[in-house]
């Protein structure tokens, strides 16, 4: 019987498919697609990862690089006496 587990990546390229058993043949394509699985979940929080490093880096720029407005414009407003 084959154990899928302990196969390596390079492992799965060398397995002859038609000498498998079918259940043997479905044990291998459920341990491929949980290997894809993983492999795109982790990709994925890689890209997340990068993309919140990058706006935090750019926030941080953003806010050294503003400055301060100085003072507001005061425009007079017509007065009403009581």
């Amino acid at each position: 019987m084959l154990d899928i587990h302990r196969l390596e990546k390079s492992d799965l390229s060398a397995i002859d498919i038609r000498s498998l058993s079918p259940e043997e043949w479905h044990a291998v394509k459920r341990e491929v697609v949980r290997r894809a699985h993983a492999e795109r979940a982790t990709m994925a929080r890689e890209a997340i990862a990068r993309l919140r490093a990058w706006w935090g880096n750019r926030t941080q720029e953003r806010s050294a690089q503003a400055q301060p407005a100085g003072r507001l414009r005061h425009f007079p407003t017509a007065r009403t006496s009581a």
